[in-house]
């Protein structure tokens, strides 16, 4: 292989050959001088501790492994800010075939990963979101992957953990081991947690021969620099080694690349053709940990990216005594500044909704189903659909004779407040969604977003366009009010109220529509004063239906945004937990498990971690203001 320019030291060992090329950073700037091969017996040794940093220890010395155990992860392997012209740090060139002979020393066989099971709780408590454990690895060599997540669970050498970091976030230098843990899947952690049990650290990349300053293997070898253990890279990366060793890749029975071996399955499995209860037959995807692409790519976030993220609480001034507060709200409460316990619960709703979207695109899965994927005239969003068990169905005579609309029921067991979640109406879906208000007799309806927003359209005025002409419905606009919705705030909702009049029958229905657009989709979040207020107000416009018409079930409020789940999600969740928190003192996380049951309903409520958060928010508001 040669000399490479690299500023990479290593001491001989195990019979492997040695290469030490040095370069500063002060020296990037101008081509180094060429420089004269060294005797392969030459002790690389002292010229090592020489060239290191001051301040910086070697892989190998013996302060760093005599390190108080009780010393942080996170003082421990802090990274180094380092001098303009010194070395970043000091790591040997492993080959293939180096690589190859350690991992014949040790069982690194790797288990098929048993497949996440979904169940429905129908009330009863989910798991909780710090549950989950995993058994600490002990083997002498630690093996980390550090290309993107979707090429490791394609392929990756036997045994590897994946670590991958955004390069935005490799490059500070606060940024350290012990953040590293947050960008892992769960099950992976442990690996990382004690890095004085291995003698050997090996990292790679795809196919580099060499850490080019400025890359991910740079940067993340750099990062390593304190472990005890013996540092290295991998000469050529994965592809090198897969050329050389393909026994000892790991490949899942369900990776894409194995699917294409059996290639004898019928053309009419990748057809969509059912209309209701879509099954959808298509490549197996990865493993259970990975990362959803193609249709959901915009709604599910890759693990990674909602792991590395910690979120600031708002906190209400009035809010000084914590004590009443139920235990889980306290610790959220304690760690109001870069909360990352609210962001580890939001990874843990993203890792169970990815694994039931997985389900939905498994031919043998049998629990998730999606509807309506061949409606596209009648979905506003190409990736957002409706699971089938818990759709909204059109009755009958409605024009066209489909039952399908892209709107879902929302309830918990905890709580008797129902919903319909749904989209923006469409021109093509106005006849429906009047349809879905009249045949349930929905009192009100939640509007939590402007018509347009930014010069994008995110919703129609349904209220002022006419429905398809053979509808047996009509729609009178009897009043548009400004309405203050609370003197905290001085927002302004709009209050619509119609009616609905069957032209058969000649009955009519009345509904009231409150219109708020004080809550930008990509933006600042919804004031909490205003979205308590907008709870209690479309409490009140419930009650005061059950009071006139005593209907036999509670009444369903109907609730859309433009896609009918972020902020339609995040409403109904607040909703809920105000309901359950004013009628019991529950000891589990309301929020979490409130929004837990939703997603199970609908895909994507309460869609990121910044809505996430605004839950919580909103729930610390209605302590201060109730709880004494």
């Amino acid at each position: 292989m040669g000399t490479h320019e690299c500023y990479f030291g290593s001491e001989q060992s195990s019979g492997a050959a040695v290469r030490l090329a040095t370069r500063s950073l002060g020296d990037l700037k101008t081509p180094p001088a060429p420089r004269r091969p060294r005797p392969a017996h030459l002790d690389l040794s002292a010229a090592k501790q020489q060239r290191a940093p001051s301040g910086l220890q070697t892989p190998n010395s013996a302060t760093d492994a005599s390190v108080d155990s009780t010393t942080s992860l996170h003082t421990k392997f802090r990274t180094p800010s380092l001098p303009a012209n010194e070395p970043l740090c000091a790591a040997e060139e492993m080959s293939a075939d180096e690589l190859c002979a350690l991992l014949s020393e040790e069982d690194r066989s790797e288990p098929e990963p048993e497949q996440e099971k979904e169940e429905n709780y129908k009330g009863r408590m989910p798991p909780s979101p710090n549950s989950s454990k995993s058994a600490t690895p002990t083997n002498a060599l630690l093996l980390v992957d550090i290309r993107p997540f979707s090429q490791y669970a394609e392929a990756r050498v036997a045994g590897a953990v994946n670590i991958c970091i955004p390069s935005t976030l490799l490059k500070r230098s606060s940024f350290d081991l012990a953040r590293f843990l947050d960008c892992m899947a769960p099950a992976q952690r442990a690996h990382l947690a004690d890095l004085a049990r291995y003698d050997r650290i090996v990292l790679y990349d795809a196919s580099s021969v060499r850490p080019v300053p400025g890359t991910p293997l740079a940067h993340t070898l750099a990062k390593f620099v304190r472990a005890p253990a013996r540092l290295a890279f991998l000469h050529g990366g994965f592809h090198a080694f897969a050329n050389r060793h393909p026994d000892l890749v790991y490949r899942p029975l369900n990776s894409s690349t194995n699917h294409n071996i059996n290639n004898d399955t019928d053309d009419d499995d990748h057809v969509i053709s059912q209309p209701h209860g879509m099954r959808l037959k298509l490549d197996p995807l990865p493993t259970s940990t990975g990362v959803l692409g193609g249709a959901f790519s915009g709604n599910i976030r890759a693990e990674m990216e909602v792991a590395t993220e910690s979120v600031d609480i708002r906190v209400p001034s009035t809010l000084t005594n914590p004590e009443p507060l139920p235990p889980w709200l306290r610790e959220v409460y304690a760690s109001a500044n870069e909360c990352r316990v609210v962001a580890r619960r939001f990874e843990e709703l993203e890792q169970s909704e990815r694994a039931r979207l997985k389900s939905a695109f498994d031919p043998t899965g049998q629990e998730t189903r999606l509807a309506g994927v061949e409606m596209g005239i009648k979905n506003r969003y190409h990736n957002i659909w409706p699971f089938d068990h818990s759709r909204v169905r059109l009755g009958e005579g409605v024009v066209g004779g489909s039952d399908y609309i892209n709107a879902n029921y929302i309830s918990t067991a905890r709580s008797m407040r129902r919903y319909i979640a749904t989209q923006g109406p469409l021109p093509a879906t106005y006849t429906d969604f009047w349809h879905v208000v009249w045949e349930q007799r929905v009192p009100v309806i939640v509007m939590l977003t402007p018509e347009v927003e930014n010069g994008l359209l995110k919703c129609n005025a349904y209220w002022r366009e006419s429905m398809d002409p053979d509808a047996r419905l009509s729609l009178t606009i009897d009043s548009e009010t400004p309405t203050t919705l609370t003197p905290a705030t001085g927002t302004e909702v709009v209050v619509r109220r119609f009616t609905l009049v069957d032209k058969h029958t000649c009955t009519a229905h009345q509904v009231v529509q409150i219109q708020y657009t004080s809550w930008p989709d990509f933006g600042s979040p919804a004031n909490t004063e205003d979205l308590l207020a907008l709870s209690t107000m479309k409490q009140q416009y419930i009650d005061e239906y059950k009071n006139t018409h005593q209907p036999e079930a509670e009444p369903y409020a109907l609730v859309h945004c433009s896609a009918g789940c972020g902020r339609t999600g995040t409403f109904c969740a607040i909703d809920t937990c105000v309901d359950v928190l004013a009628r019991t003192k529950p000891d589990y996380d309301v929020v979490f498990h409130t929004v837990d049951d939703m997603r199970r309903q609908r895909l994507s409520m309460v869609q990121n971690l910044r809505q996430f958060a605004l839950c919580y928010e909103c729930i610390l508001l209605w302590c201060a203001k109730h709880l004494s």
